[in-house]
């Protein structure tokens, strides 16, 4: 049964991630977010398939990987199915298989690996490269020297909306608040967080959850980066993520700000690669993201001959 536009655009983020289990079943049925361009987003139904693989895992097993492909475009208006395959549970790992339908064919695919935690030597990108990379491409902003994420000297949010270079982006569900630190010709940086209006309280140990909002999160600004270095060069005739892949490194809070640092660096053949690190406001990077985009240019007629 499809769903009602008025249903749709009364669906919050949580509800949207709060998917039925169907006959005690590994297949569950989720509800979308009803978006402004008329299509899916992207990072709903990824998030979906984080929460219905990552509820066919023990507690003690928190997502540690992603990869996905989008196959075709989903319908706002019909209801969609996620069919989770057990591809395996070892001592340690355990993997999964998730399909997305709607109409009996598939729109979406991941596989999803979720991982024991145990000890192990820790290493990031070293402070003084950090620091170096971000202050460069922030070179034109004043900021001062006084921020939380003290290894780069990136405002906070709290800084930005303060002296009024930024104000806190609602997105389409309401619930994931956006503050724009700057872009440049091949990226863009943003903080972001669960929240807005009428946001429910996150349980702090529901990493379930909280993986799903960071992945929903995730697939904010991808292609649009992608298309960045072609802006007012460019004429694009339809653009949209064609794969996703996400890594998860330490725990996360997604009712914490969280810095989105996004970059290009590559694009040809009407596709283009963007990566992105996430970073925790005291500097530690706790996930990141690579996606290639479709970027497609209008086709020139061929005249008949």
């Amino acid at each position: 049964m499809a769903a009602s536009q008025e249903q749709q655009q009364k669906t919050s983020l949580r509800e949207a991630l709060a998917l039925d289990q169907i006959a005690l079943s590994d297949t569950f049925s989720g509800v979308s977010i009803r978006t402004f361009w008329g299509r899916l987003f992207g990072g709903q139904i990824i998030a979906q398939s984080v929460i219905a693989a990552s509820r066919t895992v023990p507690d003690d097993r928190p997502m540690h990987s992603i990869h996905g492909y989008f196959i075709l475009a989903g319908k706002l208006d019909l209801p969609l199915l996620f069919r989770v395959i057990r591809v395996r549970d070892g001592g340690s790992f355990a993997t999964r298989i998730v399909n997305v339908l709607q109409e009996n064919k598939i729109i979406f695919t991941m596989t999803a690996s979720f991982h024991r935690p145990e000890p192990g030597p820790e290493f990031q990108i070293p402070v003084k490269e950090l620091r170096a990379i971000l202050r460069y491409q922030l070179q034109n902003r004043d900021f001062g020297e006084h921020s939380d994420l003290r290894p780069s000297g990136v405002p906070t949010p709290e800084d930005l909306i303060e002296s009024g270079d930024s104000t806190v982006f609602l997105d389409m569900s309401g619930n994931i608040e956006r503050v724009s630190v700057g872009s440049g010709d091949r990226w863009q940086m943003w903080w972001g967080r669960y929240g807005g209006p009428g946001a429910e309280k996150l349980d702090p140990e529901d990493w379930r959850l909280h993986q799903a909002l960071v992945t929903y999160m995730s697939d904010f600004g991808m292609v649009e980066t992608a298309k960045q270095p072609h802006l007012n060069k460019t004429e694009f005739s339809l653009s949209m993520s064609l794969d996703h892949a996400l890594h998860f490194y330490h725990k996360v809070d997604a009712a914490e700000w969280l810095l989105f640092h996004i970059e290009t660096s590559v694009s040809s053949g009407a596709r283009g690669l963007a990566r992105a690190s996430v970073f925790t406001k005291s500097g530690v990077m706790v996930a990141s993201i690579v996606q290639e985009g479709l970027m497609r240019v209008p086709r020139k007629s061929t005249a008949k001959l």
